[in-house]
């Protein structure tokens, strides 16, 4: 649900893009990366004040310029039909505030990808889409319940999926190496 929408239903304030800028550069000082995921996406909206009943169009973008340093923006999209048109929207987003993706990471690569899954990964390179990894269908599941899921096997610990995503996103690992 997105983050407006779920603020309404309970009745609850969302916090503002200065609170939630300042809780990032609390968060990079004691880690090497903060990822920041907008759930439905960077032209959702984040901020809500219930007590005022006011919608505030402020969304992911809006909070990147807010950062003090520019954020290595990566896309995450789903391996099927749509996702070019969702990659080029998105990328084309970023482009007009100022902002580049750094690349795509499809988020759900099925066990047995169907013919438009596979050329859908020629197309996002021949838009000029880096595709920096494709993370197994069903591997946040097996990560959350320590248990079997499709082709995975559990893990039983953070070392352990860590392990296996940087099999999944070598060109993730390798970002901090370039900059």
């Amino acid at each position: 649900m997105a983050p407006v929408a779920a603020a309404r239903r309970q009745g609850s304030d969302l916090p503002s893009l200065a609170q939630h800028s300042r809780r990032i550069q609390e968060l990079r000082a004691d880690y090497d990366a903060v990822i920041i995921e907008g759930s439905g996406g960077i032209s959702v909206d984040l901020a809500f004040s219930h007590e005022a009943e006011t919608y505030l169009p402020q969304n992911q973008v809006d909070l990147m310029l807010k950062l003090p340093e520019t954020p290595t923006n990566i896309i995450v999209a789903r391996s099927s039909l749509g996702t070019l048109n969702h990659t080029a929207l998105t990328a084309n987003y970023l482009q007009t505030r100022g902002l580049s993706a750094r690349g795509v990471i499809i988020g759900s690569w099925p066990r047995h990808p169907s013919t438009i899954e596979k050329d859908n990964l020629d197309a996002l390179s021949d838009m000029g889409m880096s595709v920096l990894g494709k993370i197994p269908a069903g591997a946040g599941k097996a990560f959350a319940a320590g248990i079997h899921v499709q082709s995975l096997h559990s893990f039983a610990d953070v070392q352990e999926f860590q392990h296996h995503a940087a099999h999944w996103l070598p060109e993730i690992c390798r970002l901090g190496e370039r900059e």
